[in-house]
């Protein structure tokens, strides 16, 4: 049986939150699961993590396949082994926090750790063991939320850029097929999120196309505005979480 699918005007404001959120991925390199994921979470628990990680995963492909030759494969290893632990780890936690308001505030406070780590942007050691700690992080993060780039952000730092974009996408990828098996293990995978998936992903390619009219040089401003507009609706989820509140 498919789940009820959102309204009509709640699947317009959930396209305009794609194309924001692609603007600034597109504009700023950064953005899109941090904005999207929670704000379509309140919009309606249907709308995230799955429809996220089905359109993240055909993105990240796209952008892994394009520069594949660049591709770091030994990262790609030692990132499988920690996005699966972290999936599995995620796939326990969503069998405790299994109704829809625990829910919530586990959505919410993830959201709000991977603000935190954006924010600080600290650079660790590039070393294999590092890779597998902030895989796992990562995996566990992208399985709930569908938003694990924070971790990774933070390991590669400094790396080559040439590198970082093909190997990141390729790990993207690799992360959202154990995401959705996690979720699907977990019960929260249903034929409804392949719909909602179609129905986002001309949102992703409307906000590339638009972003060439919103490119900017200061790139502080728009990481502002993105964790701004995180921070604020990770506390909502919180919140309806909590209190059972309705958007």
């Amino acid at each position: 049986m498919i789940e009820q699918l959102p309204s009509l005007l709640l699947l317009g404001l959930a396209l305009a939150v794609v194309v924001f959120a692609s603007v600034l991925q597109a504009s700023a390199g950064m953005g899109f699961g941090m904005v999207a994921a929670p704000l379509l979470a309140l919009i309606d628990p249907l709308l995230s993590p799955a429809p996220i990680l089905i359109t993240g995963l055909v993105v990240a492909f796209w952008g892994a396949w394009r520069e594949r030759s660049n591709i770091a494969g030994e990262e790609i290893v030692a990132g499988l082994v920690g996005r699966v632990i972290g999936s599995f780890a995620a796939f326990l936690l969503l069998l405790v926090f299994s109704d829809e308001h625990s829910f919530y505030v586990l959505f919410g406070v993830l959201i709000l750790i991977a603000v935190v780590l954006t924010a600080l942007g600290r650079q660790v050691a590039f070393t294999l063991t590092n890779h597998w700690a902030l895989s796992t992080v990562s995996g566990l993060m992208g399985t709930i939320t569908s938003v694990g780039a924070p971790p990774m952000a933070i390991l590669y730092q400094g790396q080559r850029p040439a590198k970082i974009r093909p190997t990141l996408n390729a790990l993207f990828f690799v992360g959202c097929v154990t995401g959705l098996t996690g979720l699907g293990m977990a019960g929260r995978l249903v034929a409804a999120h392949a719909i909602l998936s179609a129905i986002i992903f001309p949102g992703v390619l409307a906000g590339i196309w638009l972003a060439r009219y919103f490119r900017t040089d200061n790139a502080s401003r728009l990481s502002a505005v993105m964790l701004g507009v995180s921070g604020t609706a990770a506390i909502g989820l919180i919140l309806k979480g909590v209190g059972g509140l309705s958007v």
